[in-house]
């Protein structure tokens, strides 16, 4: 069963695409919640309402359970920005209230303001399910416009792209016009909102794409994209997961390393901080690969004494080729240098 926690009023194909690619995925249930005039403006008033639409929604599961025998630790919410912080109010519920375990939640890009480094009690927390997995893809400071959360708060947390910005997301506002054929208002929130909405755009491409969405654990995105963490066989080759709806077969394999099941409750878990890249359109899903470029030493470079540049690849396959790749920003290169980075 996968429960939607997301304002109706927001992008209204976000949730029937998603719902429709969920049920090629599967035989599932899905139940969107239409919580679209509680979420309206004042962000204030929005943000003290999911405490009760959170407990409502608790509330409707538990009938659900005792009417027609569903099993809350099978259920999956879904819930993005401020849905992801009303979903752990879900689970916090079903597990004080009702002594229920919620299966697993989903935040996809959970807001910040109001958020932020505050008590795991405020906001979506690891206890909140047996799994919880977080997609952070609009991280930046909230001066900076930033609206969603960069602090890891699930079992597993997803920083597509580093997490903060977006590729195709850089383009004028008259781009995303032209996107929405025309719709200056649909144009206007698409731009202001761009890395926001790449949350639930990469998770729903997720659901059935033959592009596995290999993300790979590091502890900063810069050790990540210098290439560093590039080998899956670390811990047991644990250090790899895919992104997306796919992501609870890794969270399965970390508990039965432990011993332990994905059905029973984990309160305690460390934070694991997963990074992947993508392209700046659908399909967004990336293969990933990491380049080692060496400068020539030979007495010619050297007399030379360097050179100024930047590199970019094209790689050629059996089904095509792709883009041009963009791989080191323009810089002083000196005779026997070597730069290596993930792409």
């Amino acid at each position: 069963m996968i429960l939607f926690l997301k304002p109706i009023s927001s992008v209204v194909s976000f949730k029937s695409e998603l719902t429709r690619q969920l049920l090629i995925k599967d035989d599932v249930n899905v139940i969107v919640n239409n919580w679209g005039a509680g979420s309206s403006p004042p962000y204030t008033q929005a943000v003290a309402n999911i405490r009760l639409v959170g407990y409502m929604t608790a509330v409707l599961l538990n009938t659900l359970r005792r009417e027609v025998g569903i099993r809350t630790e099978y259920v999956h919410l879904i819930g993005h920005s401020l849905g992801a912080h009303l979903s752990g109010y879900v689970g916090s519920t079903l597990r004080t209230v009702y002594n229920l375990k919620l299966g697993r939640i989903t935040g996809l890009d959970p807001a910040d303001p109001y958020f932020s480094g505050t008590e795991s009690i405020v906001r979506l927390d690891p206890t909140d399910a047996t799994f919880v997995d977080i997609v952070h893809t609009d991280a930046a400071p909230f001066v900076k416009g930033g609206l969603g959360m960069g602090e890891p708060i699930g079992h597993l947390d997803f920083y597509p792209n580093g997490g903060e910005n977006q590729p195709g997301c850089d383009q004028g506002m008259f781009a995303f016009i032209h996107l929405e054929r025309g719709s200056v208002v649909k144009g206007l929130r698409k731009y202001l909102g761009c890395d926001h909405i790449r949350s639930y755009e990469y998770f729903t491409e997720s659901v059935n794409a033959r592009c596995p969405f290999i993300a790979v654990e590091c502890d900063t995105w810069d050790n990540f994209h210098a290439g560093n963490c590039f080998n899956c066989l670390r811990n047991n080759g644990l250090s790899c997961a895919k992104f997306g709806l796919n992501a609870v077969k890794h969270r399965n394999s970390q508990l039965q390393a432990l011993g332990m099941s994905v059905y029973k409750p984990v309160y305690e878990s460390k934070p694991s901080k997963y990074f992947l890249i993508t392209g700046d359109k659908q399909p967004f899903c990336r293969y990933l690969y990491r380049v080692t470029v060496f400068i020539s030493n030979s007495t010619a470079s050297r007399e030379h004494g360097g050179e100024v540049g930047k590199f970019s690849i094209e790689i050629h396959g059996t089904k095509g080729k792709t883009d041009d790749i963009s791989l080191f920003k323009e810089q002083f290169y000196k005779p026997g240098a070597e730069q290596t980075g993930t792409f």
